[in-house]
């Protein structure tokens, strides 16, 4: 029970895992992005303490079968980091939780441009090196901040200027 817990703090240090739904929606005030993370996070918890009890009340040969699938069933948990959203494109674009989940992110995104790209979700921490590493084509950046130079990444030119500038183009 402590190590899943701990797994969803990982959250904390860009470490990814289901924390990051839950620490997101609480950001956002978003019930449904927290249940995201909340859920799977409490079902693994119950399963994993399911076999161990099991782990107590049998012998030592059911002992390893249990022992073994453990593992497997915390690979099954932690695989809902990533949510494909859509398929409908070759593109491939990676957005914070944040960004998911705003009106004024990807939502709004996608109906002002038309959008129908396939989204996974992705830490901050680890996105824009994924860009650079070709495993993602579009991110949801900073057009401010040095990982685009150090990366050779470019800003994408918002033409129906739906994310408004502070200051007026010159």
């Amino acid at each position: 029970m402590i190590n899943v817990g701990v797994g969803t703090l990982a959250a904390y240090i860009a470490a990814g895992g289901l924390g990051e739904f839950i620490f997101g929606g609480i950001a956002l005030n978003n019930t449904n992005m927290i249940l995201a993370g909340a859920i799977p996070a409490a079902l693994l918890a119950i399963v994993l303490d399911f076999l161990l009890s099991l782990v107590q009340k049998t012998g030592r040969k059911k002992r390893r079968t249990v022992l073994w699938a453990m593992p497997l069933v915390f690979l099954c948990f932690s695989s809902f980091y990533v949510l494909p959203l859509g398929f409908s494109s070759r593109l491939l674009a990676g957005f914070t939780p944040e960004f998911m989940g705003r009106s004024d992110g990807d939502i709004g995104l996608r109906q002002v441009y038309g959008l129908k790209i396939r989204t996974v979700v992705i830490s901050d921490a680890v996105m824009y090196k994924a860009v650079y590493e070709k495993k993602l084509d579009v991110i949801s950046g900073y057009s401010t901040d040095g990982r685009l130079k150090t990366y050779d990444l470019a800003v994408l030119d918002d033409d129906k200027r739906y994310f408004h500038p502070i200051m007026p183009r010159q």
